[in-house]
């Protein structure tokens, strides 16, 4: 019996085949941006409960030198895109939620303009 289950679920598995191009990663992230805008969940959002001790790798992290009271800091994340924070790392806002890729490996501030910047 165990072996009859175990050839159907083989049988029956879906396999996924690799994403090789980019510009099929680009229409998948257009169809996902798609479902995720119509989805009548939409408008539910995920609360964190606990434990509070989460993190992740972060990759890369700059300070960009303050105009008013506080600096502005900027996190990349191995697979949670980019954070600012303008409050010297009190609180940080995502800024890369709407890009179809999440993995930062560096970030750039241009040092004569600090609102030029790249990932």
């Amino acid at each position: 019996m165990i072996l009859i289950l175990s050839i159907a679920t083989v049988v029956s598995s879906q396999t996924k085949q690799p994403v090789l191009y980019g510009k099929d990663k680009v229409d998948m992230f257009k169809s996902h941006s798609t479902m995720k805008k119509d989805s009548p969940y939409k408008d539910l959002h995920w609360q964190y409960i606990g434990p509070v001790n989460i993190s992740g790798r972060c990759t890369d992290v700059e300070a960009v030198i303050p105009r008013g009271d506080s600096y502005t800091i900027w996190v990349g994340s191995a697979s949670g895109g980019v954070w600012k924070s303008e409050n010297e790392g009190t609180s940080f806002i995502p800024v890369f939620d709407n890009m179809p890729a999440a993995s930062i490996g560096d970030i750039a501030i241009e040092p004569g303009n600090e609102d030029v910047y790249c990932w």
